[in-house]
């Protein structure tokens, strides 16, 4: 009945709106993996990799088929990328937009709430800034208040986990 924590959010403009959702999260992920949308993809990563070919190199990006098996982006015919089912990823790390930790909750929208390596948006007044996702100001936080309330997992691991480096899923009661 009292708020327990106050965080700006960036979400989506009206070209990539964040649709009203009401549901549980049920998982906090640390170090997660950007599984690209297909929109983002299609609209503004695939023109970067046709002009520059070492761009999935420097982004930590990987191309993997419909099965998750990667696949050398040197073999891909980029005109036919998502007819044969491609998609991209990339590795955690300090440029990937999902930033750490992620929370995970039921949605046929596959948004996510999560954290940003993209910390300056949130000074801005107008933060209509996402792909439709919320991303927040204080997702340790959140995630603190989560854990702290979750008998399977201890919020004290929430820093190791995510100092790990490594893609850890903390399911929540």
């Amino acid at each position: 009945g009292h708020t327990v924590l106050l965080s700006r959010a960036v979400v989506g403009p009206r070209s990539w709106r964040t649709p009203l959702v009401a549901s549980t999260v049920y998982e906090v992920e640390t170090n997660p993996y950007w599984n690209v949308p297909s929109r983002i993809a299609r609209l503004e990563l695939l023109p970067q990799i046709r002009k520059d070919p070492g761009y999935l190199a420097q982004h930590d990006m990987r191309v993997l088929t419909a099965e998750g098996k990667e696949v050398a982006a040197s073999a891909v015919d980029w005109s036919q990328f998502f007819a044969l089912g491609y998609r991209l990823r990339q590795d955690p790390g300090p440029d990937n937009p999902m930033g750490t930790p992620k929370f995970s909750f039921d949605n046929p929208y596959a948004v996510y709430i999560h954290d940003t390596p993209g910390k300056a948006s949130f000074t801005k007044s107008t933060r209509a800034l996402s792909h439709g996702c919320v991303r927040i100001e204080q997702p340790r936080a959140l995630a603190t208040q989560l854990l702290a309330a979750n008998s399977t997992a201890v919020a004290d691991s929430l820093d190791a986990a995510i100092a790990s480096g490594e893609t850890r899923h903390i399911k929540l009661d």
